[in-house]
């Protein structure tokens, strides 16, 4: 297994979005961090799976990196699309405080228990995506 590490500081984050924020982005003016670490991201996977057949990649990211956020605030999913990779596929993990209303985690759960605590998985997400995508809702835990 090979660590890579991938986010940007957020002293860089800050400064990029003193230039450009993110209405501005999505209006096509100028790229905010959100779009810029999205391509650097993307960039990093794709140097990744080219460096060999076999390489996996397993990146945990806030499901508004992942996918669409915005008319200019592509996700992971179409940046990939767009340099030729195809063979990803994402799990959104939702739970928690995510999961507030059922129209976001409604799933395969027991209509006699709480969905919070329910452990469900199931094909497909709620934001669509090119790529085969999963959702995994985690149960809320309370940790003693």
């Amino acid at each position: 297994m090979k660590i890579v590490p991938l986010d940007m500081s957020t002293e860089m984050m800050d400064e990029i979005d003193g230039r450009c924020n993110w209405e501005q982005a999505d209006n096509s003016t100028c790229m905010d961090s959100h779009i810029q670490r999205n391509q650097m991201w993307a960039n990093i996977f794709n140097a990744e799976l080219k460096r060999t057949q076999s390489t996996r990649i397993v990146a945990f990211m806030h499901r508004y990196h992942a996918f669409n956020a915005g008319n200019k605030h592509i996700g992971i999913d179409s940046i990939m699309l767009s340099l030729n990779v195809s063979s990803i596929s994402l799990i959104e993990y939702i739970g928690g405080v995510t999961c507030f209303n059922n129209g976001v985690c409604e799933g395969q759960s027991n209509a006699d228990k709480s969905l919070r605590k329910v452990y469900f998985s199931r094909k497909g997400s709620f934001i669509p995506s090119p790529f085969p995508s999963y959702t995994v809702h985690l149960p809320e835990k309370k940790v003693a």
